[in-house]
């Protein structure tokens, strides 16, 4: 009796971690695939420059987020949201772009002014895109569809905002 009981109890241990399993096995595969749809759905854009451009998906991201992570030093925290919510997925652009010591550079700069910001910013993306393969050449290419597709679906506003802060490049 205490076999057949260990028995029972030893494959219904294993039945419940094999149901368990198959449920992390299902989760884990249902939020890849959300992400992925969402990745998907939220680069129209990068898809739309990348063809463009002739370069690949990766690579284009990569670019803009630069261009965001720029841009988000030179507009105001309202304006930069206001372009936020006309692009897809902005956030997801800028943890693309390559990572750089800008923002400890421009601290140690301190309060220099908007020639000194827009220097750091300067030498940020040349790194940036020098790093990706982005010639520079398809820099102002680059910010063309990038503004052009906001004001292409609706965000002429919003687009002249992310137009004034790359203003200087």
């Amino acid at each position: 009796m205490k076999k057949l009981t260990l028995v029972v109890m030893v494959t219904g241990a294993f039945y419940a971690n094999s149901v368990s399993a198959v449920d992390l096995k299902s989760t884990l595969n249902t939020a890849v695939a959300n992400q992925t749809a969402e990745k998907t759905t939220s680069n129209a854009l990068v898809k739309y420059a990348s063809e463009q451009l002739g370069l690949s998906e990766d690579i284009i991201g990569s670019g803009m987020g630069a261009l965001l992570t720029v841009a988000k030093d030179h507009v105001s925290p309202e304006n930069f949201a206001l372009i936020s919510q006309a692009l897809p997925n902005t956030n997801g652009l800028i943890s693309e772009a390559p990572k750089s010591s800008m923002s400890s550079l421009t601290s140690m700069l301190g309060k220099g002014g908007d020639k000194t910001k827009q220097a750091a910013s300067l030498g940020y993306l040349d790194s940036a895109f020098e790093s990706i393969g982005i010639p520079k050449e398809q820099v102002p290419l680059l910010v063309n569809s990038l503004v052009g597709y906001m004001a292409n679906n609706g965000y002429s506003k919003e687009a002249n905002l992310l137009k004034q802060g790359l203003s200087f490049l």
